[in-house]
């Protein structure tokens, strides 16, 4: 699993896409804490679904800089999110997709994509987890 391999079953996706960005001396860097081999088939599981989006709208799905997929838990503390957050485990991704707004995107993956939580972050901008139950907030 190195950086510049693409997923498996994924042809559109490398796995530096999933890493987390990482604050050191007061700066933030991005994309530079690989995903765990221990959350690798989640990471898998949210790619696979990204690619269904990515598929089916026939752009590229961007996972964000800032939210990404997998988070350390210094940067998930450093970056605002949950405490139990599905980027701790590689479960979510913060994504944008391109010239589709967020609630087309939502209404896509909430009926033909394994994701459950749903955060509408922007018109531009979408986290999809892959919890047990539906959730589905606007910040």
């Amino acid at each position: 699993m190195q950086a510049l391999d693409k997923v498996p079953g994924c042809p559109d996706f490398y796995w530096i896409e999933g890493y987390s960005a990482e604050y050191r001396g007061g700066k933030r860097y991005y994309r530079i804490e690989p995903i765990p081999a221990e959350y690798k088939d989640n990471a898998i599981r949210v790619f696979k679904n990204l690619q269904i989006i990515r598929d089916y709208f026939k752009v590229p799905v961007m996972i964000t800089y800032q939210g990404c997929m997998y988070r350390t838990p210094n940067y998930n503390r450093r970056c605002g999110g949950a405490y139990a957050s599905k980027h701790l485990k590689a479960l979510a991704a913060d994504v944008s997709v391109k010239d589709v707004p967020s609630m087309e995107v939502y209404r896509f993956a909430r009926d033909h994509t394994e994701f459950k939580g749903f955060g509408i972050i922007s018109a531009k901008s979408i986290n999809l987890d892959l919890r047990l139950k539906y959730w589905f907030k606007i910040y």
